[in-house]
């Protein structure tokens, strides 16, 4: 995954565990360390940014689930685990962030999840390994679909078209 550049500050998903080391701010100008929080291993998956209720905040899908942190001082504001129950697997989607809503997805049996953000609290809108489980590239939505390929790279992906509200696939292409 590629760092967040936010605020004078590089945030890294760096998977350090015996540190707290899980994701790491560092100053932009002169690499020290500003802060560190969680104990999560690193993912595949780049973080974002958005502004969510009023606050700033960055987002990150680690190894162990979706993270959301001050990006100033590394303050956990929520978290959802969301991985495979085996070593084995990665999250490489980057969470999209659709009004006050994030979008997380993830192969190995996980697939997706739409969550409403209040402030602490990540309510399910839907949930489902039948509409979406990215395994390597980062969904994108247009027009209330999501659009992006279903399935593992090993077995036969499809391109699926999901309506971002419901969870239901609208259309599947296979074999590509």
């Amino acid at each position: 995954g590629s760092p967040l550049v936010e605020n004078g500050r590089v945030l890294v998903n760096a998977g350090g565990k015996a540190k707290s080391a899980g994701i790491v701010a560092f100053n932009a100008e002169t690499g020290a360390v500003l802060w560190t929080a969680t104990n999560h291993e690193a993912s595949y998956s780049s973080p974002t940014a958005a502004t969510l209720g009023g606050q700033r905040t960055a987002i990150f899908l680690t190894r162990e689930g979706l993270i959301g942190l001050d990006p100033a001082t590394g303050t956990v504001r929520f978290q959802q685990r969301w991985r495979a129950r085996f070593a084995a697997s990665v999250n490489a989607a980057t969470p999209l962030v659709i009004d006050d809503t994030i979008f997380i997805s993830a192969s190995y049996d996980v697939g997706a999840a739409l969550l409403r953000v209040q402030g602490s609290t990540l309510t399910p809108i839907w949930s489902s390994d039948e509409a979406m489980s990215n395994h390597y590239a980062t969904s994108v939505q247009a027009n209330g679909f999501l659009y992006g390929f279903h399935g593992r790279q090993e077995f036969g992906q499809s391109l699926n078209c999901v309506d971002l509200k419901t969870g239901h696939v609208k259309w599947s292409i296979q074999g590509l």
